[in-house]
Protein backbone atom coordinates (compact mmCIF):
# COMPACT_ATOMS: atom_id res chain seq x y z
CA UNK A 1 0.00 0.00 0.00
CA UNK A 2 1.08 3.64 -1.20
CA UNK A 3 2.41 5.22 2.51
CA UNK A 4 1.31 8.15 1.07
CA UNK A 5 -2.52 7.04 0.76
CA UNK A 6 -2.05 6.05 4.17
CA UNK A 7 -0.42 9.67 5.09
CA UNK A 8 -2.89 11.43 3.19
CA UNK A 9 -6.26 9.89 5.21
CA UNK A 10 -4.46 10.28 8.43
CA UNK A 11 -4.36 14.00 7.77
CA UNK A 12 -7.74 14.27 6.60
CA UNK A 13 -8.78 12.69 9.82
CA UNK A 14 -6.13 15.47 11.96
CA UNK A 15 -7.72 18.28 10.30
CA UNK A 16 -11.53 17.20 9.67
CA UNK A 17 -11.20 18.59 5.93
CA UNK A 18 -9.58 17.72 2.65
CA UNK A 19 -8.96 21.19 2.53
CA UNK A 20 -7.08 21.41 5.29
CA UNK A 21 -5.20 18.25 5.01
CA UNK A 22 -4.12 19.65 1.70
CA UNK A 23 -2.65 22.57 3.36
CA UNK A 24 -0.81 20.63 6.02
CA UNK A 25 0.53 17.64 3.03
CA UNK A 26 1.64 20.89 0.84
CA UNK A 27 -0.87 19.83 -1.78
CA UNK A 28 -3.79 20.32 -3.71
CA UNK A 29 -7.41 19.86 -2.97
CA UNK A 30 -7.98 17.58 -5.70
CA UNK A 31 -4.79 15.91 -5.41
CA UNK A 32 -6.11 14.73 -1.68
CA UNK A 33 -9.62 13.50 -3.40
CA UNK A 34 -7.66 11.79 -6.05
CA UNK A 35 -5.69 9.98 -3.43
CA UNK A 36 -8.99 9.43 -1.52
CA UNK A 37 -10.68 7.82 -4.48
CA UNK A 38 -7.42 5.82 -5.25
CA UNK A 39 -7.49 4.66 -1.38
CA UNK A 40 -11.33 3.54 -1.34
CA UNK A 41 -10.57 2.01 -5.12
CA UNK A 42 -7.40 -0.02 -3.90
CA UNK A 43 -9.75 -1.15 -0.21
CA UNK A 44 -12.79 -1.85 -2.18
CA UNK A 45 -14.58 0.36 0.15
CA UNK A 46 -16.19 4.03 1.01
CA UNK A 47 -14.07 5.46 3.85
CA UNK A 48 -15.76 9.05 3.97
CA UNK A 49 -19.37 10.19 3.72
CA UNK A 50 -18.77 13.65 2.06
CA UNK A 51 -22.10 16.52 2.45
CA UNK A 52 -22.21 20.25 1.96
CA UNK A 53 -21.73 20.17 5.72
CA UNK A 54 -18.09 18.04 5.77
CA UNK A 55 -17.09 14.90 5.97
CA UNK A 56 -17.24 11.53 8.00
CA UNK A 57 -15.37 8.55 8.82
CA UNK A 58 -18.15 5.96 7.45
CA UNK A 59 -18.00 3.44 10.40
CA UNK A 60 -20.20 1.03 8.62
CA UNK A 61 -18.38 0.38 5.93
CA UNK A 62 -15.25 0.26 8.09
CA UNK A 63 -16.87 -1.98 10.55
CA UNK A 64 -17.66 -4.96 7.49
CA UNK A 65 -15.18 -7.61 7.91
CA UNK A 66 -14.00 -7.64 4.45
CA UNK A 67 -13.06 -4.18 4.58
CA UNK A 68 -11.52 -4.23 7.70
CA UNK A 69 -9.38 -6.77 6.62
CA UNK A 70 -8.02 -4.85 3.01
CA UNK A 71 -7.20 -2.02 5.59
Amino acid sequence: MDLELVRTFVEIMRNGSFVAAAKALNISQTAVTARVKNLEEMLDCTLFIRSSTGIRLTTEEIGRASCRERV
